[in-house]
C-alpha cells in the first residue's frame, strides 16, 4: 500500500467515526427529551386525575347567594378585607376560611378548567375577574360555594369545607 491510500483509508475512517459519533449523541438527546416528555404526560395525567376525583366532592347544591351591586357594597359598611388571587380570580371576604380547587378540567392539557371556592361564613364576598366584579352577602356564619365558569360567579348557600 501506499502512503497516498493509506491517508485516504485514514480520513475516510475519521471522517464516519466523527458522524457516527454526532449522530450518536442526537440520538442520545432525542431518547431523552422523549423520556421527559412522556414523564411530564404521565405526571399530567395523574393530576387530572386527582382533578376529577376532587371535583366529585364539589357537586354542591343549594340556594342562590343574595347579590349585592357594586354600588350596595360600596355603601355597606362590611368589607371584604381578607383578599387572595386563586387561578387568576381575586377574592375577597370579611371573615372565615376558604378552600378553592379547580373544576372542569377534561384532558392532561389543563385546559378548560373554572376556579371554585367553598368560603366557612365570610358575610361579604367580592370577587373580580375579567368579566367584572361581583359581591354577595351571604351573611355571617353561613357557608357558600363560589364557582365561576366562565368567568361569572355563581354562588350557592351550601359547602362541604370544615375547618
Amino acid at each position: 500500500m501506499t502512503q497516498e491510500s493509506i491517508d485516504f483509508a485514514w480520513r475516510i475512517r475519521r471522517t464516519l467515526s466523527g458522524k457516527v459519533f454526532v449522530v450518536f449523541w442526537l440520538l442520545a438527546g432525542t431518547a431523552c427529551a422523549l423520556a421527559l416528555g412522556l414523564n411530564d404526560y404521565r405526571a399530567r395525567q395523574q393530576l387530572v386525575t386527582e382533578m376529577k376525583t376532587e371535583a366529585s366532592n364539589w357537586s354542591i347544591n343549594g340556594p342562590p347567594c343574595p347579590i349585592l351591586s357594586q354600588a350596595d357594597y360600596k355603601a355597606a359598611g362590611a368589607r371584604a378585607t381578607r383578599t387572595f388571587e386563586f387561578n387568576g380570580v381575586q377574592f375577597g371576604r370579611r371573615f372565615g376560611h376558604t378552600s378553592c380547587a379547580v373544576l372542569g378540567v377534561k384532558d392532561a392539557t389543563l385546559r378548560g378548567g373554572y376556579p371554585a371556592c367553598q368560603f366557612t361564613g365570610p358575610d361579604v364576598i367580592q370577587i373580580a375577574t375579567s368579566k367584572g366584579s361581583y359581591a354577595f352577602a351571604p351573611g355571617i356564619g353561613n357557608p357558600v360555594t363560589v364557582f365561576i365558569p366562565a368567568g361569572i360567579p355563581q354562588c350557592v348557600m351550601s359547602s362541604k369545607f370544615k375547618t
